[in-house]
């Protein structure tokens, strides 16, 4: 860095005198023309900062209080950069997911590189052991909340809310802690062994419809809750299909929920990808079916039992197949 460019970063971070400073530099493979990008907090509908893309690079600068965690993308809804917004410099690049730059965003890398080297069924006690070290470590700040809301995907409820019983006070206050407090509540009433819980959606042609019509009528029933943009959604649907195809007689039946989607892009998603089965939405609703059941990352499979008690959360084909007695 030459000595003009280091003064004019001093000058930029020695403007902010109440809270750390930060400076994002990023670099994208998307258009130019009129292209924005945005900052915005993660799992919240919160945007801190916009930036006009010039020759593939953008530029944040700001000031955080306490650091969050964030996404950057140049779509408000979904998707992006996943990083810690902290005091300091950082970089992202087009040509890898990690944000180069802070403390907190260098155990964050080194955790997600961890934890993608182990397998999701085999390897449960390494997972549950990183989680614990990183939260015994961060059970007050942005990184142990964004681990926690990880955590209650793969490893359940009740080991998250075993570890909130020592949050600090201040982790209280962070978007994600709060969304998982609320979620590890509806786990708990929507648990295995528990009657289903209703919920209002609306038919891919826009009419609203009761979950109750298609759960506890006799026959078991795959709630296959799904995005027209998740690629992992979407190679799910490809196992469904060969499992409701191959039945000789038809004993149970799939029902998709599209979440966190337009419902002009479920219906796209239905055609290209030819779904057999019923799809419903929870877009522009005033209760998710992520707000009832208490989960956040998809796909998420719920298994109902004919009379409607759940059976099976989180489960995927082999688990399915296994229940269904297939």
């Amino acid at each position: 860095m030459t000595v003009a460019a280091t003064f004019l970063v001093a000058i930029i971070f020695g403007a902010c005198s109440d809270a750390p400073c930060y400076r994002i530099e990023g670099k994208t493979a998307v258009d130019d023309v009129g292209q924005m990008m945005y900052l915005k907090v993660y799992k919240s509908d919160k945007i801190l900062d916009s930036a006009v893309v010039e020759n593939h690079h953008f530029l944040f600068e700001g000031s955080v209080e306490t650091p969050v965690m964030v996404t950057v993308s140049s779509d408000v809804s979904h998707g992006g950069w996943l990083f810690v917004l902290e005091g300091g410099e950082m970089l992202l690049s087009d040509t890898v997911d990690y944000a180069v730059g802070g403390g907190l965003n260098a155990e964050l890398k080194s955790l997600f590189e961890a934890l993608d080297s182990l397998d999701e069924n085999k390897n449960k006690d390494e997972i549950k052991q990183l989680t614990i070290d990183c939260w015994n470590k961060h059970n007050d700040d942005a990184l142990g909340a964004y681990v926690t809301s990880v955590a209650i995907y793969s490893l359940g409820a009740q080991f998250v809310d075993s570890l909130y019983q020592t949050a600090g006070e201040d982790i209280k206050d962070d978007v994600l802690f709060k969304m998982v407090k609320k979620n590890i509540e509806r786990e708990k009433q929507t648990d295995v062994g528990q009657m289903f819980s209703d919920v209002t959606l609306l038919t891919v042609d826009g009419k609203e419809v009761e979950l109750s019509n298609y759960v506890g009528k006799g026959k078991y029933v795959i709630m296959d809750c799904w995005a027209s943009w998740c690629p992992p959604c979407r190679a799910l649907i490809s196992k469904l299909k060969d499992i409701y195809l191959s039945q000789q007689q038809k004993t149970f039946d799939i029902i998709g929920v599209a979440t966190r989607d337009k419902l002009k892009n479920t219906r796209d998603a239905i055609n290209e990808l030819q779904i057999p089965w019923t799809v419903l939405s929870d877009d522009g609703m005033p209760t998710s079916i992520r707000d009832v059941y208490g989960f956040e990352g998809i796909p998420f499979v719920i298994l109902f039992a004919p009379d409607g008690t759940i059976l099976g959360r989180n489960i995927d084909e082999t688990q399915i197949k296994q229940m269904i007695g297939m």
